[in-house]
């Protein structure tokens, strides 16, 4: 390396440099309350699968026989409420799943302010 001129020095940093390639460590974990070890990259993926992504808790099911249908009462939906929600909207902002954006629908509430009122009343 006392020779080494130019580039060269990099090409002996090279030979003379730690490999730093770490394995990932053997991995210990529970499963139905048995510790088990994972040693091959197989059993090491099965493990983070089975620890990472348990499956959520079953629940009863809902029965039905005793349900009593209600009668909500929801306050009337106003006008004003409806034209301010829809334009202290960011027109710039990404539609949504339905692909309108709040520019159309501020545009068509101008247009047919009485079927918005009477949509969203009757959605709420």
């Amino acid at each position: 390396m006392e020779n080494a001129i130019g580039k060269k020095i990099f090409k002996a940093f090279n030979y003379t440099k730690a490999n730093r390639v770490e394995k990932l460590p053997i991995i210990k974990y529970s499963e139905e309350n048995q510790e088990k070890t994972a040693i091959t990259f197989e059993q090491k993926c099965e493990a983070f699968m089975k620890v990472l992504f348990i499956n959520p808790p079953q629940t009863e099911a809902v029965r039905w026989d005793n349900y009593k249908e209600s009668h909500w009462e929801w306050p009337e939906v106003k006008r004003d409420e409806i034209k301010d929600t829809i334009f202290s909207s960011s027109t710039k902002s990404a539609a949504g799943p339905d692909g309108i954006s709040y520019l159309i629908l501020q545009k068509a509430f101008n247009i047919i302010k009485s079927r918005f009122v009477i949509l969203y009343s009757k959605l709420i």
